[in-house]
């Protein structure tokens, strides 16, 4: 299986997410640090100007809440990954999902507050929706066409589609930081975002499921090239 070779190269899913989480942590303090004092500011005042960016203000206190409860997600992850079989054990699983989706709301509240309608509906609304449905969809059944999915299976294709619209903000925030010449700190800050997002997706393609939605077109697509390279 494609999540078991992935696990095995990488890591499991909660160690994933919290180097992720990491990254965008000390990659954003990193940044303001660098920002400071590269415009001449003693430590203090560089200490101060970490402080404005973690707590200074209800948006930046909102995205540091929810990066500590994905840090608490990453850990129930972690926890439910740890063992050698192929599945997880579901109870700390679902508290993971559970306490992602709830970090995932708060993410969306201070993305919307700083004026990102868009990132607040994709990363935070769209992600707390998969996340929340993967903890809470088990058993229940959605047909499309001929097939029929688990609605909890679906959900986990969401969490992962939700992370294309981020990605794409974050490589443009990336690029534009590069081209406006912009200082180290704030070079800094995006190379952390652009990093940490990929962590993050390869998480979620972790925890997809064989029989969901994104997996099942793989392999359709897989065979597909497989016949056209026989021919």
């Amino acid at each position: 299986m494609l999540g078991t070779r992935l696990q095995k190269t990488f890591g499991n899913p909660g160690q994933l997410y919290n180097v992720g989480n990491a990254i965008t942590l000390f990659g954003g303090i990193g940044g303001a640090l660098a920002a400071a004092l590269g415009n001449g500011s003693n430590l203090t005042s560089a200490t101060s100007r970490v402080v404005l960016h973690l707590w200074g203000s209800p948006s930046a206190l909102a995205l540091s809440l929810a990066t500590l409860v994905f840090f608490a997600g990453g850990a129930a992850y972690s926890a439910a990954w740890k063992g050698d079989g192929p599945r997880p054990d579901p109870r700390l699983n679902k508290i993971g999902d559970l306490l992602s989706g709830v970090g995932a709301m708060v993410l969306g509240f201070g993305l919307f507050m700083l004026g990102n309608a868009v990132l607040a509906i994709c990363a935070g609304l769209l992600h707390a929706f998969g996340k929340f449905g993967s903890a809470l969809g088990e058993g229940r059944c959605l047909r499309l066409g001929n097939n029929a999915f688990a609605f909890g299976d679906l959900c986990k294709d969401l969490v992962l589609v939700s992370r294309a619209p981020a990605l794409l903000a974050a490589l443009s925030g990336f690029a534009q930081t590069l081209k406006s010449g912009a200082d180290p700190g704030l070079i800094l800050l995006a190379t952390s975002v652009v990093i940490s997002t990929l962590y993050w997706a390869l998480a979620d393609i972790l925890l997809l499921r064989r029989h969901g939605v994104l997996m099942s077109a793989v392999r359709r697509v897989l065979r597909l090239s497989k016949t056209s390279t026989a021919e």
